[in-house]
């Protein structure tokens, strides 16, 4: 009886520690955020390096305020696994993924862009071919004021202090 109970024990361990999901490994962590009336003009980001401990408990005090105090504010945080990203360096694979929420900040405004424009899309813009007008010169070129308008000896910059002119 027991040893089909530690049978039973065991293999349920067994199953539970299987099915219990790995943790991600988080390099970095990216904090976004943005006016929803304006994300685009509005949008800000930093980047926490974990492996320094730059990512604070004062960093989800301060993501817990925005979200209470600045409701109109999207505050996203995103895990970064440099292994799972593109680039050949850690900042750029993290400027990926700051690049990725500025694209959904900027979708979020109705702005679809296209990250990369392809060969194509290059070579079939036409050339601008409109040519610039001249700029109109002045008839006559005045270098100095008149001698009734009375300038200053430092104009245009302000006289530091107050002192009598000689």
């Amino acid at each position: 009886m027991s040893r089909s109970r530690d049978l039973v024990l065991t293999l349920l361990a067994a199953a539970f520690t299987a099915a219990a999901p790995e943790e991600p490994h988080v390099d970095f962590k990216v904090v976004a955020w943005y006016d929803r009336a304006s994300p685009v003009a509005t949008f800000r980001y930093q980047s926490y390096d974990l492996r320094k401990g730059d990512y604070t408990p004062a960093v989800d005090q301060w993501i817990a305020m925005m979200r209470s105090t600045f409701p109109h504010y999207e505050v996203v945080v995103r895990d970064v696994d440099l292994s799972h990203e593109e680039g050949p360096t850690d900042t750029r694979k993290v400027g990926a993924v700051i690049h990725r929420e500025l694209l959904a900040a900027a979708a979020a405004e109705g702005l679809f862009l296209n990250a990369a424009p392809s060969v194509r899309d290059v070579v079939a813009r036409e050339p601008f071919t409109r040519r610039l007008a001249p700029i109109e010169q002045p008839s006559t070129v005045r270098f100095a004021p008149p001698t009734w308008y009375a300038i200053p000896w430092n104009y245009p910059f302000p006289v530091p202090y107050p002192r009598p002119f000689p």
